[in-house]
């Protein structure tokens, strides 16, 4: 039996000042997460100067799970949660959000 591994989780290395400046000038409209890994690596990645900003943005997220640590990390936007996992019904979560933000 031969073993492969294919898949591994990690934060990437990336430039945090970029997500930053994003952040603070507004434009970032939404973010979509299909883990709780990866919404604690965006977090981490924002750094202290950006998560103020960060959790102020709307998410739609997989799952209540990944909804769940959302919340834990102190996300106090707007959480959607997609109807099953998949890019379908992601991309009709954030079509549903879209929707409701051009409605108000």
């Amino acid at each position: 039996m031969e073993y492969a591994e294919c898949y591994r989780r990690a934060c990437p290395q990336s430039d945090g000042a970029r997500l930053g400046r994003l952040l603070e000038r507004g434009e970032i409209d939404v973010i979509s997460a299909t883990s709780a890994d990866g919404l604690r690596n965006l977090h981490e990645m924002a750094g202290g100067a950006g998560r103020p900003q960060l959790v102020q943005v709307p998410l739609v997220v997989v799952s209540e799970r990944v909804a769940a640590a959302a919340r834990e990390l102190g996300f106090r936007a707007e959480i959607g949660v997609a109807r099953r996992a998949g890019d379908t019904a992601m991309l009709e979560a954030i079509k549903a959000w879209r929707a409701a933000q051009n409605s108000l």
